[in-house]
């Protein structure tokens, strides 16, 4: 069961996301999209 929830807000850290990989945003928008 899922108890909890958490829309991700720092796509800017780059710890958290690689802009080399997606430097057009198209995956980080395709998982917002997904994800709302």
């Amino acid at each position: 069961m899922i108890e909890a929830v958490m829309i991700w807000n720092e796509p800017n850290n780059k710890s958290h996301w690689d802009f080399e990989i997606d430097p057009e945003w198209r995956i980080f928008a395709d998982m917002a999209i997904a994800a709302a």
